[in-house]
């Protein structure tokens, strides 16, 4: 049964019951008195209240979790009414309150409170989490959670600079995220080719430099639009990519006679008439307009450095670019060459750090810059050997730091590269649809798990075993994800080619 309990914890004092195996991220407080058969009504009736209580975020959020209520329920339950006040919409920023409560008032009643519409999808979730076969609530009288993340920065990058993701998979990417608490999908948007319609330079996706098989498809602005506000129903936010200087094929093959000067035909070079400068920047320009979030992440990482496009060139266009995303009203954010190798954003403290490769992110946090872990060796989803055990630990506990230092950790994400999809059958855009059970396959159950570690790592209301892992992948199956079916705690037994043994892109016959 996946809802057997796995830990026993003590909250003020009092032993409490058994955590139901399917709970997950673990919350930071739970009382959890031995279950005593109270069953939830499958019409159970969601009644909201607070200033949140009219915004769409929170009707959308109770109109998709009521069919799910009404399915875990049961016709003559005794729990029918949960009563929620929803505190203020001040918008969808770093600083969002994702806090939440929920408890048992009687027998008849839950009561909760969301500290801002987008923590109602939390109240929800967790509660379906804690409701068992039959309806049954794992807990009794006096059931409580008292929840909040530890981190701002729960994330997904997904790199559709490489291969296009399909609109219904970047959403089901975004169902996934919602379900297990993460709110930052981190858009991946250029690289050989450039994936988001320019009305200012329409050639922009006309070309790629890798194509292919065709794979030059892009997202229309309305497109852009529609994933933006169907992630912020969900409480996600957009974050958008641009690479350069380097990885930047698609700027470069697509704007030549713009005037754009590349090095090799993937790094923008630093002209001395400035006129790479001025494209690229009217180009992040008309994107920032598309892209309502604070962050705008510039890439910046894995520059060449034959000349021209020299480290110090490199710097230099950098500079340039973070004063241009700064005069935009964004906070710049790139990948960990940023500050330890060009030193562009030395002098801009306020320049978000991804850790990823040689650093640590408190390497980066002692230099005063924000940081977020994505480091490869933790939370590479395009790693097979990377299990989901693995991605379960306390991120804080790597390296030493001041407590200052500390809270510029805003968090972690994991990422989807698709070099390998590159080269691949499951490159041209005819395999959409083994492409995305693909990709799924290697995003779930493994990133659900690593959710915990940017909710926080709470190992004192709940351990990670087998039974958590395996109701983690089934309520993601249940749920429409296609996550890979084989894997285990230990073991990922999907990659970008094949799926539980069963290969995607067979050899070709021998010749006759």
């Amino acid at each position: 049964d996946i809802m057997l309990g796995l830990a026993v914890v003590l909250v003020a004092g009092v032993a409490a019951g058994a955590i139901p195996a399917a709970v997950w991220p673990p919350p930071r407080s739970v009382n959890c008195p031995s279950a005593q058969g109270i069953t939830l009504s499958s019409s159970i009736s969601i009644g909201t209240s607070g200033p949140g209580s009219t915004t769409n975020v929170t009707t959308n959020t109770i109109d998709r979790y009521t069919p799910l209520l009404e399915q875990i329920g049961v016709r003559g339950g005794e729990l029918i009414t949960l009563a929620i006040s929803v505190g203020p919409d001040t918008g969808l920023t770093q600083s969002t309150d994702y806090s939440y409560s929920v408890s048992l008032s009687s027998s008849s009643t839950l009561t909760a409170k969301a500290a801002s519409p987008y923590a109602v999808s939390y109240v929800l979730e967790t509660l379906t989490q804690f409701v068992g076969e039959g309806g049954v609530l794992a807990c009794g009288q006096g059931f409580s959670v008292d929840d909040a993340p530890a981190f701002s920065h729960r994330g997904i990058m997904i790199d559709t600079g490489r291969r296009f993701y399909p609109v219904a998979l970047v959403k089901q990417t975004l169902d996934g995220m919602a379900m297990t608490k993460q709110n930052v999908l981190h858009f991946h948007l250029s690289e050989q080719c450039f994936r988001v319609q320019s009305k200012v330079f329409p050639q922009l996706t006309a070309t790629c430099v890798d194509s292919r098989g065709n794979n030059t498809a892009f997202y229309s602005q309305d497109e852009i639009a529609d994933i933006v506000e169907y992630a912020r129903l969900r409480g996600i936010r957009v974050l958008p990519e641009f690479d350069m200087p380097g990885h930047s094929g698609g700027f470069c093959s697509s704007l030549a006679s713009e005037g754009i000067s590349c090095c090799n035909g993937f790094q923008i070079e630093d002209d001395p008439a400035g006129k790479s400068v001025a494209i690229v920047s009217s180009v992040l320009t008309e994107m920032a307009g598309l892209f309502p979030d604070a962050v705008m992440n510039i890439g910046c990482d894995e520059t060449g450095s034959a000349p021209p496009c020299t480290t110090d060139n490199a710097k230099s266009f950098e500079i340039k670019m973070i004063e241009h995303v700064r005069s935009l009203g964004k906070t710049p954010m790139g990948w960990e060459e940023i500050l330890f190798k060009t030193g562009a954003a030395a002098n801009f403290t306020d320049t978000i750090i991804d850790s990823w490769h040689t650093t640590s992110w408190n390497q980066a946090a002692e230099q005063g810059h924000p940081v977020v872990m994505s480091n490869d060796p933790y939370f590479y989803l395009d790693s097979p050997g990377h299990s989901a055990r693995h991605m379960w630990f306390n991120m804080t506990a790597l390296g030493t730091a001041t407590p200052q230092q500390a809270a510029l950790l805003l968090g972690g994400e994991t990422s989807m590269w698709q070099d390998v999809y590159v080269n691949s059958c499951l490159f041209p855009n005819n395999q959409d649809g083994n492409f995305s059970e693909s990709v799924a396959g290697c995003i779930w159950p493994r990133a659900a798990i690593a959710a915990g570690s940017f909710w926080g790592y709470y190992d004192s209301t709940k351990t990670l075993d087998d039974a958590t892992f395996n109701a983690t992948q089934q309520r993601l199956v249940k749920r429409g994800i296609p996550s890979c079916p084989c894997a285990t705690l230990d073991s990922t037994s999907c990659s970008q080619l094949q799926r539980c043994g069963e290969t995607y892109c067979p050899p070709p016959p021998p010749p006759p």
